[in-house]
This record gives C-alpha cells, sequence and structure tokens, in this order.
C-alpha cells in the first residue's frame, strides 16, 4: 500500500484541480452569460430605436391625416355654402319666372 501521505497529497491535488476546473467552467460560463447578454441588450436597443422610428411615422401619418380631413371639412362647407347660394339663386329665378308668367 502507498504511504498515507502521498495518498493524501494525491488527494488534495485531485480535489484543487477539479476546484481549479469548475472555477474555470464558472468563468467561462460567466463570460458566456455576459456575451449573452450584451447581444440581448443590442438587440433590445436595435427593436426599440425601431419601434420609435415606428411611433415616429405613425405620428406623422396621423398630423398628415388630420391636415387632410381639416382641408376637406373646409372644402365640404365651402360646398354646402354654394349649395345653399344656388338654392337662394334657383328660388329668386323661380320666382322671376312665375312673376313674369303672371303678367302675360
Amino acid at each position: 500500500a502507498p504511504p498515507a501521505e502521498p495518498l493524501a497529497q494525491h488527494s488534495d491535488r485531485l480535489l484543487a484541480d477539479v476546484i481549479a476546473m469548475a472555477e474555470l467552467a464558472a468563468a467561462e460560463i460567466r463570460a458566456s452569460a455576459e456575451r449573452d447578454a450584451a447581444r440581448m441588450r443590442a438587440r433590445t436597443r436595435e427593436t426599440l430605436g425601431e419601434a420609435e422610428a415606428a411611433l415616429e411615422r405613425h405620428g406623422q401619418a396621423l398630423a398628415a391625416l388630420r391636415a387632410e380631413t381639416d382641408s376637406i371639412e373646409q372644402a365640404i362647407a365651402g360646398l354646402r355654402a354654394q349649395a345653399r347660394a344656388l338654392e337662394v339663386e334657383r328660388r329668386r329665378i323661380d320666382e322671376a319666372l312665375e312673376a313674369a308668367r303672371r303678367r302675360r
């Protein structure tokens, strides 16, 4: 049988090697997790940037639609005023024609 001291030293060395490998594996896992987190943050920033750009475009489209709606409403109001004026003119003409018929 080997002497007790060398076996204990060998066991301690094996334990130290296992601990060193575990620490190395833990460091690799931490580094990998940090890289993954950095990639996720970059994707999140990119996605947020795209969302902000889409919201900006949406806001611009709404503003353009609002302006177009105002313009259409003004045109409608103008057309209604013209229709009222034409109706008044038609009544005047009808009355003038009726008066002319009565004079005959």
